[in-house]
């Protein structure tokens, strides 16, 4: 996506009647101000916890008026789902609250393939 394109897809999702906006994690992780939405859906998890928290804070930074809410979407029965699972439990508790405290209210929504 060109700059020229990204920034007319902005402008779009701006209007009343837009309701979403799809954007590629390497344009929306860093540079955005995106305070229009109060929910972000990641299609798979993202490797990287600090490339996830940057794009979180899209959304979730002054100006925002709403609670947000954040989804992640992993797919049942896969590599990821086991990732995933074993991410969480590695991790100690004073790491299990800094990771809340960054992502803010994610939620890990298992789907079936």
């Amino acid at each position: 996506m060109t700059p020229a394109a990204r920034n007319r897809a902005l402008k779009e999702f701006a209007k009343p009647s837009m309701r979403v906006i799809f954007l590629e994690l390497k344009f929306a992780a860093r540079g955005l101000t995106l305070t229009l939405a109060n929910r972000m859906i990641f299609l798979s998890p993202v490797w990287s916890l600090d490339v996830q928290a940057q794009a979180i804070k899209r959304i979730h930074r002054i100006g925002q008026t709403r609670p947000t809410h954040i989804d992640i979407l992993v797919t049942q029965g896969t590599f990821e789902e086991d990732i995933v699972q074993r991410e969480a439990s590695m991790r100690s508790q004073l790491m299990e609250q800094s990771y809340s405290r960054a992502l803010i209210e994610v939620s890990v929504v298992f789907h079936n393939s």
